[in-house]
């Protein structure tokens, strides 16, 4: 087992802080969120130069719209091809969201049959977040019941990144939500 740290919990820090922060406190390696820092032309670079730091095993795709990524389906593309650049395991990437309006995304999320050969992963598992499953009448997140969830990443080739801390903000019971 390996202990990461996301670097979007201290993303206000220059990444190679963040990445020397964590090396100190002794985790194995981290989750990088690919956030709006992007933007900038030499921040890619310079998420390549931080693996001299601490491994970076994960990759979590832009949870927002980051200009310099494209869209929705592009920012995940370019997730998964960061993520073979930097040596890393896995994508994460969150479900359509209807409060952000995502439609496009959606269609396209909908419409994917294989999202490991159609998002050419190779060796990367790309892997679909749980959201928080607050009961709204209409969820904020397309496939906020982790059955269906479920069901909708076996059959078209997803993994799944299990988030406890979308189940803790909404009072949910980790082990009572999977069934």
């Amino acid at each position: 087992m390996k202990i990461l740290f996301s670097t979007g919990s201290i993303s206000h820090l220059p990444l190679e802080e963040v990445f020397e922060l964590v090396r100190d406190a002794g985790f194995d390696g981290c989750d990088l969120v690919m956030g709006r820092e992007f933007n900038d032309p030499g921040y890619r670079d310079r998420t390549l130069e931080c693996r001299r730091i601490l491994p970076v095993p994960s990759v979590h795709a832009p949870y927002a719209h980051v200009a310099a990524l494209g869209n929705d389906v592009q920012a995940v593309r370019r997730s998964v091809e960061l993520a073979k650049d930097l040596g890393s395991q896995v994508v994460t990437f969150h479900p359509p969201s209807w409060s952000t309006r995502q439609i496009g995304f959606f269609r396209w999320f909908r419409s994917v049959r294989d999202f490991q050969r159609d998002m050419d992963c190779g060796t990367v598992a790309l892997a679909l977040e749980n959201m928080p499953a607050l009961r709204p009448v209409v969820p904020a997140y397309v496939l906020a019941d982790y059955r269906k969830l479920i069901k909708f990443g076996l059959a078209r080739n997803l993994y799944f990144t299990y988030d406890i801390t979308h189940l803790g903000s909404c009072k949910q019971d980790i082990i009572q939500a999977l069934f």
